[in-house]
């Protein structure tokens, strides 16, 4: 698999999705922002739909059922997080097990430099290790999620062997130029927009956080067309490769054709 024109022509597919599929159906959108606006499960749901390969783009209908799917996937993504969580609460339990006591008179008993020295070293080590368990689970969850939409069990969500052996035939390489295009694609619009809200606020001299205000409501309504292309690639990146009988749920179809 060509790298470069392979990822480029499975990019501009996906581009293609949204915007015939989202971006030119206007009600659609509206239910999608609505998807959104409920905490984002349906949306979720709606996703759901993309990994198992609807082409084109779904209908946003039978609200029950993406709102059950959508539990399911934050669900997985949840038990996902598990590890990250649990780490994450050590430095809190670390921090009022050695915090300093108030003394008779109110004086305050000082923590022994060495003490103090030990735990920011174990307290980096922790965000270290938090780091790299965010990028497995990036790496891992998109292929999980698929797993899990095409055959409904959720234990192909967790079958790690069979995750691994389907990133191995899309290709390593391939496989992590997509994650970084999704990063880049969702992520840099993000910020911009962020920062845009965040420098304007401080400009007309509002307080940052109510200038966040009108930056969240844009985010809200780009948030589909963002989802959708992220749901949208990741299946094109997953369908480049035939099924084996590893994979989870109907044998994958060939990637669409790129747009004329």
């Amino acid at each position: 698999m060509n790298i470069i024109v392979d990822i480029s022509i499975l990019f501009d597919n996906a581009l293609a999705y949204v915007r015939e599929g989202v971006y030119r159906q206007g009600g659609r959108w509206v239910k999608l922002i609505l998807a959104t606006i409920l905490l984002g499960i349906p949306m979720a749901g709606y996703m759901m739909r993309i990994y198992r390969g609807a082409t084109p783009a779904p209908e946003v209908d039978h609200w029950g059922r993406l709102t059950v799917d959508g539990l399911k996937l934050v669900i997985i993504g949840l038990i996902y997080a598990i590890p990250v969580i649990i780490i994450s609460l050590i430095p809190y339990v670390m921090v009022a097990w050695s915090a300093p006591t108030a003394g008779p008179v109110g004086s305050v008993t000082r923590m022994d430099p060495g003490t103090t020295g030990m735990m920011i070293t174990g307290l980096l080590l922790l965000m270290l290790i938090v780091f790299i368990l965010e990028i497995v689970i990036a790496i891992l969850l998109p292929i999980a999620s698929i797993r899990f939409a095409r055959s409904g069990r959720f234990s192909d969500a967790f079958r790690f062997r069979d995750i691994l052996a389907r990133i191995g035939k899309i290709g390593w390489i391939n496989y992590l130029v997509a994650l970084l295009l999704v990063a880049i694609v969702i992520g840099v619009p993000v910020f911009i927009i962020y920062m845009i809200g965040i420098f304007a606020g401080l400009v007309a001299g509002y307080n940052p956080f109510i200038a966040l205000i009108p930056v969240i409501l844009i985010l809200i309504i780009l948030a589909p067309l963002l989802q959708t292309f992220q749901a949208r690639f990741i299946t094109e990146v997953y369908d480049s490769v035939p099924a084996t009988a590893t994979d989870a749920g109907d044998p994958a179809a060939p990637p669409s054709p790129p747009p004329a």
